[in-house]
């Protein structure tokens, strides 16, 4: 299937396979009201409100500040597609004499024209063309160690096979039913033998790098529902089911093992469940106005049946207490 390219300003307005850069992506980029992966996670892992507090249709919205956690994917799929050129060609890369960002005051001064230290004032405008330029930035540290991770990643024949294919293109179909598009906007997606893939940064904090802390990561984050959404979207699009959908997690850590984690059929089914649930629930949000924060479906506070249980049996072991 063809791959489009939008010209600056264009919409998309038909399903398919789309070259955008990713701030397109999440910026609402089609004729009518679109939902990524993020935003179904969010409602479903989340709450409608937290998903509306940071919504670009909300007027009195404060958007959520992007991490690297959120974009290491799409960095690592550049590198190891185009190499450092195709990198720096997606990504802002800081030089490494970036001052720190001034502080909350020291830029009030500044928008008020009335700051006079020379060193504020260049710190200031620096920092302006970042916050300017539409791509997201990576520091020289970021490089090196991504350039070192892409070596141990490059060397893994499981996940060669894994992260084979297209980096970051986005796959837009129309759901008739909630009345939204659909963007899903894997790490790399191989169109023709059916593949996708999202790559995984993991830090353990002093843990080892096993399969059930990746897999503990995966349930925590929606990393499931993440490729089920990719997996629904690419059957809307083409009629086929994927062939092979998995997670590629790397650690930051030195010697930076890789652990891949193929997301099994009847598991994708699941997380595809809990998607259309949260399209769903988005739509009738969207339509009522109203979005429900974790306050609102509130529950008697219930313990944990192995805490109760001890508890109990030491109540049995020592009887009452006076």
């Amino acid at each position: 299937m063809d791959i489009r390219t939008l010209k600056e300003g264009e919409k998309i307005t038909e399903p398919g396979f789309y070259n955008i850069p990713l701030s397109v992506h999440h910026s609402q980029p089609c004729e009518g009201i679109s939902v990524t992966s993020g935003v179904l996670r969010m409602m479903e892992l989340e709450s409608p409100a937290q998903v509306w507090a940071h919504h670009q249709l909300n007027p009195n919205s404060r958007p959520k500040k992007r991490t690297k956690a959120m974009y290491i994917g799409a960095a690592m799929a550049a590198l190891i597609a185009g190499g450092l050129k195709e990198l720096w060609k997606q990504f802002l890369v800081l030089p490494e004499d970036m001052p720190y960002f001034p502080k909350e005051e020291t830029w009030k001064a500044f928008e008020e024209k009335r700051c006079n230290r020379a060193e504020s004032v260049t710190a200031c405008i620096r920092w302006q063309k970042v916050l300017d330029d539409p791509r997201d930035s990576l520091t020289l540290k970021d490089v090196a160690l991504l350039r070192d991770m892409a070596v141990v990643l490059s060397d893994d024949p499981s996940a060669q096979l894994a992260i084979t294919g297209l980096p970051e293109i986005t796959m837009a179909a129309w759901d008739d039913v909630n009345q939204l598009w659909l963007l899903s906007r894997p790490d790399t997606v191989n169109i023709t033998a059916r593949i996708i893939s999202d790559y995984k940064k993991m830090a353990t904090k002093g843990e080892p790098f096993t399969t059930q802390v990746v897999d503990r990561n995966i349930d925590r984050h929606g990393y499931g529902m993440q490729l089920a959404f990719g997996c629904d979207v690419f059957q809307r699009l083409t009629g086929h089911w994927l062939e092979n959908c998995a997670i590629a997690a790397q650690w930051e850590s030195y010697p930076h093992h890789v652990i891949i984690r193929p997301i099994e059929e009847h598991h994708l089914v699941e997380d595809m469940w809990l998607n259309r649930r949260a399209a769903k629930r988005f739509r009738k949000c969207l339509d009522s106005g109203h979005w429900p924060g974790p306050g609102q479906e509130s529950a008697p506070y219930r313990r944990p049946d192995w805490r109760s249980e001890w508890i109990n049996k030491q109540m049995e072991n020592e009887g009452p207490m006076e």
